[in-house]
């Protein structure tokens, strides 16, 4: 009899344990369904219409980038995120708590979905450079004077720097020189990309 008891605990045990660790599994599936895959015709355009400069960026841009993004996946793809949700216009939820758990679900199927090259593409032309441009295939002549495919270690420096504090930096030359130094010796220090 006792026996038999603990059988039928351990049993509604087992269960209960499938069901605390399917849910989540569950629940990401029906999320990526519901919320994602409706977008991603779009996300899959706006990498399309990337400048092709954008899409193979040069050596030393991706020098900068990855000095810029030292953890590149989960950085990348973070950043990527946020220009995405601005982008598709799901970024005026204000609850911050929500708006978190909606950008670390996001990051999760970009992540998934989308690879590193595609994460870099994104970033790279949705990326706000001020003056109302967006990417920096169309900032590049602008900033530093060269097509992005031409552009030197020091000049991506100057543009990867830009889109930390676009208005702030377009507006303060002395401070964007200072960022972008920083950022250069960091992109300098690590192996050519």
């Amino acid at each position: 009899m006792r026996n038999e008891v603990l059988r039928r605990v351990l049993k509604a045990l087992a269960w209960l344990l499938a069901v605390l660790l399917l849910a989540p599994v569950i629940a990401f599936a029906a999320y990526d369904l519901i919320e994602f895959q409706p977008h991603r015709a779009e996300i899959q355009r706006l990498i399309d219409e990337a400048a092709p400069a954008e899409k193979s960026p040069p050596a030393v841009l991706r020098q900068v980038v990855h000095a810029a993004h030292p953890d590149a996946t989960s950085s990348l793809s973070g950043s990527a995120v946020r220009l995405l949700r601005v982008r598709l216009d799901f970024a005026s939820d204000t609850r911050t708590l929500h708006r978190q758990m909606k950008e670390t679900l996001w990051w999760a199927l970009v992540t998934l979905h989308c690879s590193e090259q595609e994460q870099s593409t994104l970033y790279l032309s949705l990326s706000y450079m001020g003056n109302d441009t967006y990417g920096f295939s169309k900032a590049a002549p602008a900033l530093v004077g060269v097509p992005l495919a031409d552009v030197s270690l020091e000049q991506a420096a100057r543009l990867v720097a830009v889109t930390r504090a676009p208005s702030s930096y377009l507006r303060n030359p002395e401070r964007w020189a200072r960022a972008s130094e920083v950022l250069l010796a960091r992109a300098k220090a690590l192996p050519p990309q």
